[in-house]
């Protein structure tokens, strides 16, 4: 499975997120907030990911913790899979394919969408 994060934040944050979760190396593509034009809920930073990853929306599966990013994939024609935190569990998901409980539930489901089993 190929895996690309489209950020609200900027470079320099995103990174140091993922080398302090230790997940340096698994994405193959990476576009934070400070290099787009207009952020989510356009669909810019959705498209801008799908275009360098070669693949069409239809293939692509949008994991959002805000309404307004679940909103950015759904525009872009992606599958949206929200997964609500506590601070945004009470937004409008209602565009979203799926709303998952939380991250445990979101991998079920997009194994079951793949019908094979993710990160193995």
């Amino acid at each position: 499975m190929r895996m690309a994060i489209a950020t609200g934040s900027p470079r320099k944050l995103m990174e140091l997120a993922i080398e302090q979760l230790g997940l340096t190396g698994y994405f193959e593509y990476m576009l934070p907030s400070d290099e787009i034009v207009s952020g989510k809920p356009d669909p810019e930073i959705y498209l801008r990911t799908i275009h360098a990853l070669g693949l069409p929306p239809d293939e692509c599966i949008v994991l959002e913790d805000s309404s307004n990013g679940a909103l950015s994939g759904h525009l872009a024609g992606c599958y949206v899979l929200a997964v609500p935190s506590d601070y945004t569990r009470n937004q409008d998901f209602s565009f979203a394919d799926h709303v998952a409980g939380d991250l445990f539930d979101a991998r079920r489901w997009i194994e079951e969408i793949n019908h094979a089993p993710f990160g193995r």
